[in-house]
């Protein structure tokens, strides 16, 4: 039987909810990083990336519904590689911006390092993070809502618009909150949250990523005894929690030797 309008509003809302908030995520941290630092002039290149994932967003929608089935083993793949592909931009840029919180004069420094690294080159590598990051998501939304449209009813279809609607401006308020907030941090404090925020980002994704390409038979599946906790990308099986705790390990060596760094510098 068809979905009822209740039902696809509420599926509707939760699948934009739950697909939108890790690409907003990432877009807001970033923008946060751009204002915190002066260089608003960079925004114009997360807005580029936004733009592109929306463009090609539509035209996967237009090809999955018109020309091709991008279903099954294609869909995971798409995602498996894009959620791997943020992963190592996301743990780069988190250890950059740990690298920068506790240096001899580092608000002097890091507004110096600032303008000098922020290049061009620099801030397209930002426009194709967030491009990544939301053509990540608006990929499996557009699957998802087009499964969604064909298993409601006419009632069911016009409240799937509904659903969205109010996801997007719960996303869109919850953005706002987070430039709002993160920007009033002092710089230091600011770079630190932000560089752990990364972490973490990179850790989900990168469960995530080894999932999905699972799914898409491309890796083995072997399981393990441990709870699993979608949200944070974690699956109880042997290679994605091994990858994680991989991307673990590498960040605290990475921080060790980097804190020794900085501890000779000072000395």
């Amino acid at each position: 039987t068809a979905l009822s309008g209740r039902t696809a509003l509420i599926r509707a809302l939760v699948l934009l909810w739950r697909e939108g908030l890790e690409a907003l995520l990432v877009v807001a941290a970033l923008a946060a990083f751009l204002i915190k630092t002066n260089r608003r002039d960079g925004l114009v290149y997360i807005y580029a990336g936004i733009a592109g994932a929306f463009v090609l967003g539509i035209a996967t929608w237009l090809a999955a519904s018109t020309f091709i089935d991008i279903s099954g083993a294609q869909r995971e793949l798409t995602e498996g590689f894009a959620a791997l592909f943020a992963a190592v931009v996301l743990f780069s840029v988190g250890f950059w911006m740990h690298s920068k919180t506790s240096a001899v004069q580092w608000q002097a420094f890091i507004e110096t390092s600032l303008q000098r690294h922020l290049g061009t080159g620099t801030l397209w590598g930002l426009a194709g993070l967030s491009f990544i990051a939301v053509y990540r998501e608006m990929f499996e939304v557009v699957l998802f809502y087009q499964a969604l449209w064909l298993q409601s009813s006419p009632q069911g279809q016009q409240m799937i618009f509904s659903g969205l609607l109010v996801a997007a401006g719960l996303l869109l308020v919850l953005g706002w909150l987070i430039l709002r907030y993160s920007t009033r941090l002092p710089l230091r404090q600011f770079f630190a949250v932000s560089g752990i925020f990364m972490f973490v980002l990179a850790f989900i994704f990168t469960g995530k990523g080894i999932a999905a390409l699972q799914e898409a038979g491309r890796i083995p599946l072997d399981p393990i005894n441990i709870p699993s906790i979608e949200l944070l990308g974690i699956f109880p099986n042997m290679q994605s929690t091994g990858m994680q705790l991989l991307l673990v390990v590498l960040a605290v060596v990475m921080l060790y030797y980097s804190e020794s760094g900085k501890r000779k510098a000072v000395g």
